[in-house]
């Protein structure tokens, strides 16, 4: 790895509808030379699309094991290996995910420059004990709020929903616009 270049760490959570799309992610922070560190269980890392092979050695899969959880059945290890009712045990057997992501961060060369991860409020508090950033990405209600209804992120909006950014950060000011990515107009 580059001396100038970051080491990103992808935790996403364990729906094909947030694993593809950090996947795509990492595609995008490895295309500007930076090394990616993707965590997931193993089963899913198998399930995603393959890579480039010029983006292959920028981006290493890291698979962890789902721990055992009463009510989950043998082999799940996404949202669509269970009925809906039944997403709660994959829940909270990926809530039991804290220790193994915390030791892959306390033995992995070179330390994460930055934590990216949507659902994981477990990222973050190993994380930001060690000093890494952490960044939540929440892509499927911002791109639901403006696709779907084709408005303005709002800071209000997101502080009603329990979603707080520290003072100056706001991923999506008012002046960001998605012109191009508009619902069905009445």
């Amino acid at each position: 790895m580059a001396e100038s270049s970051l080491h990103v760490v992808v935790f996403p959570w364990l729906a094909f509808g947030h694993l593809i799309p950090f996947l795509e992610l990492s595609k995008c922070i490895a295309k500007r030379g930076h090394h990616v560190s993707f965590l997931s269980t193993p089963r899913n890392i198998r399930r995603l699309p393959k890579l480039p092979p010029s983006l292959a050695p920028s981006i290493d899969f890291v698979p962890i094991p789902l721990p055992p959880c009463e009510g989950l059945p043998d082999g799940v290890e996404a949202t669509s290996d269970l009925p809906q009712e039944k997403v709660k045990y994959l829940n909270k057997a990926f809530d039991g995910l804290e220790q193994s992501v915390a030791e892959f961060l306390v033995r992995t060369s070179p330390k994460p420059s930055r934590i990216i991860h949507d659902y994981a409020p477990l990222a973050a508090s190993g994380c930001s004990r060690g000093g890494r950033p952490v960044c939540l990405l929440q892509h499927v209600p911002i791109l639901r709020q403006r696709v779907l209804h084709g408005t303005r992120w709002k800071r209000d909006a997101a502080a009603r929903r329990g979603v707080h950014y520290a003072a100056g950060v706001d991923p999506l000011s008012d002046q960001t616009s998605l012109s191009s990515a508009r619902g069905p107009q009445p």
